[in-house]
């Protein structure tokens, strides 16, 4: 397994910039750099029938990387961090991808800020850019 600490070295990032749950911000450029979607769902924790189901219920290869990578976050919660994604696409040398998110992350300085939106009278830290399962669903089937 290739060491992730040199990378972040690279990136000027560190260990706690990468604990933090993932957006989906980043899965839209994540699908497009993805190798094989087989391995990495095995990589990711999604088990045979997870990794059957994308195949059969989506027809392209971006809307089952895409699907695959929301299961991932929606069956990890709060540990679906970059940090576990980075580790994940290491431990299959997906080495492209897994600078891909270290670029965004670098990018998007989500490690130094947050963003902060109101939402119902309540402060809330979810990011604005919560994207429509729907509309993700029919554009890339």
């Amino acid at each position: 397994m290739c060491d992730v600490t040199e990378w972040l070295g690279e990136f000027q990032l560190s260990q706690s910039d990468l604990k933090i749950e993932c957006d989906d911000k980043i899965f839209l450029t994540l699908i497009q750099t993805i190798l094989d979607l087989e391995t990495t769902s095995a990589s990711l924790g999604l088990t045979e029938a997870e990794i059957e189901s994308l195949i059969i219920d989506h027809t392209t290869n971006r809307a089952r990387k895409l699907h695959m990578l929301w299961m991932w976050k929606r069956k990890n919660g709060s540990s679906a961090t970059y940090l576990a994604l980075v580790r994940a696409l290491a431990q299959i040398h997906d080495h492209s991808t897994a600078k891909s998110v270290l670029q965004h992350v670098k990018q998007s300085s989500v490690g130094h800020s947050i963003t902060f939106i109101i939402k119902d009278s309540k402060i809330s830290n979810k990011p604005y850019y919560n994207y429509n399962e729907y509309y993700y669903d029919n554009y890339y089937d």
